[in-house]
């Protein structure tokens, strides 16, 4: 996929890809101050890239930035008891999604 895609239909979200081949591919989700689990979706893929290599990396993991449609990632934010948060290069929440 391109770097550019319609935001109104489209976030870009950061994947933890297991080394191990029986471990599937999951969304990186974080807690708030308050204890609030939520994934972190940026509008723009660079911004994304950012703030991926802010985050301390995780032992026998690879990320990457890929985009999702957004009606499929609040489904599964969902499923998972997790929010969604639109949130800028710094990690600092512009929009809460759920």
């Amino acid at each position: 996929m391109t770097d550019q895609v319609n935001t109104e239909d489209y976030l870009w979200i950061i994947v933890d890809k297991p080394q191990e081949a029986t471990e599937e591919e999951t969304f990186l989700g974080l807690a708030d101050d308050q204890g609030v689990q939520f994934i972190p979706a940026t509008r723009e893929k660079a911004d994304g890239e950012i703030l991926m290599r802010m985050l301390p990396s995780q032992e026998n993991t690879e990320r990457s930035v890929e985009a999702i449609h957004r009606d499929q990632l609040l489904a599964q934010a969902k499923d998972q008891g997790f929010n969604v948060f639109v949130v800028d290069s710094q990690g600092k929440v512009l929009q809460r999604l759920t």
